[in-house]
C-alpha cells in the first residue's frame, strides 16, 4: 500500500478543541464534520480521523467503539438529521415548494418540519428519536380559538392552567377537528419507537432505516379542504428567515468567542 493511500489513523479526542493537536505528527490544523450522529476531527496533514468524544460535545448517542461505528448497521441519528434526510428526500423535493424545519404554526406548535404543497395545503412532520417522547406527544394542548374577554377574565382570576381553559383542547382532537392549518399529519421516527398499530388514525408514518434512508408505511389522512393563501406563505416563509438569520449570529458569536478563547 502506497503511502498516498496509507489508512488513517481512528481515535477520540477529549479534550477542548482550542488545544488540540493530531497525536501522530502534532500538527494543530484540523477540519471538522459529522457522519451518523457522531462529530469528529480530520488532521489536515497526515489525516488522523479523531472522534469527538461525549465529554466534550453533548451528541445524542451511546458511547459507540470505532468498529462499532463504522461498521453499525443501525446508524444512530438525532431529530435535526432526521429532518435533513426529509428535506432532501426525492418525493418531498418535487411536491413542496416550501420545507421549513422548527417553524410555529402559531404560538404553542412548533413543528419539527413544516412543508407547504405547489396547491397551498401543507404536511406537519413530527419527528419522534424515542419511545417516551412520541408517547408525550399524546398530552400536548394546543389552542383552536380565541379566548373571549370572559375567558381571559377567568384565566387570570383562577388558579387554571391556560391548557385547561375551553379555547384549548388536545392536539391531535384540534387536528381531527380541522382546527390547524395541517391538511396532512405525518409521524418520523426510527425503528423500534412506535409502530403503524401506536398510530394515531389520522396521522402517516415515516420510519428512518438503517442506512438512512426512508420507508412510508402509512399515508395520512386529509384532515380539511382549506388551503394556505399566498400571503400566509409569505408569512410562515418570513418567520423562518429571521430564525435562519437568529441562529447564524449565534453560530458567529460562538465561532468568535472560541477563536478569542472566552
Amino acid at each position: 500500500m502506497s503511502k498516498d493511500n496509507k489508512r488513517p489513523t481512528i481515535g477520540t479526542v477529549e479534550q477542548d478543541l482550542n488545544q488540540y493537536s493530531c497525536p501522530d505528527c502534532n500538527s494543530p490544523f484540523f477540519k471538522r464534520g459529522s457522519r451518523d450522529g457522531l462529530q469528529y476531527v480530520e488532521c489536515a496533514k497526515c489525516k488522523r480521523f479523531d472522534i469527538i468524544g461525549p465529554k466534550l460535545f453533548r451528541v445524542a448517542t451511546p458511547k459507540l467503539t470505532v468498529a462499532g461505528w463504522i461498521m453499525s448497521n443501525k446508524p444512530v441519528m438525532t431529530e435535526t438529521d432526521v429532518i435533513m434526510e426529509l428535506a432532501n428526500y426525492g418525493d418531498h423535493i418535487r411536491r413542496y415548494e416550501l420545507m421549513l424545519p422548527n417553524v410555529f404554526t402559531q404560538h404553542d406548535n412548533e413543528c419539527d418540519l413544516f412543508c407547504v404543497r405547489k396547491s397551498g395545503l401543507c404536511d406537519e412532520f413530527e419527528v419522534k428519536t424515542s419511545r417516551a417522547d412520541f408517547l408525550n406527544d399524546k398530552k400536548k394542548f394546543v389552542m383552536f380559538r380565541r379566548a373571549t374577554q370572559e375567558e381571559y377574565r377567568e384565566l387570570f382570576t383562577s388558579f387554571k392552567e391556560r391548557h385547561q381553559m375551553p379555547n384549548y383542547k388536545p392536539k391531535h382532537q384540534a387536528l381531527i377537528d380541522g382546527d390547524m392549518c395541517v391538511n396532512y399529519f405525518w409521524y418520523v421516527v426510527q425503528e423500534g419507537v412506535a409502530t403503524i398499530e401506536d398510530m394515531p388514525d389520522f396521522a402517516g408514518l415515516i420510519t428512518v432505516c438503517p442506512g438512512r434512508s426512508l420507508r412510508v408505511i402509512k399515508a395520512p389522512k386529509k384532515l380539511h379542504k382549506e388551503k394556505m393563501s399566498l400571503e400566509e406563505r409569505y408569512k410562515i416563509a418570513r418567520k423562518s428567515t429571521y430564525r435562519f438569520w437568529k441562529l447564524k449570529n449565534e453560530q458567529i458569536l460562538l465561532r468568535e468567542a472560541g477563536a478569542n478563547g472566552e
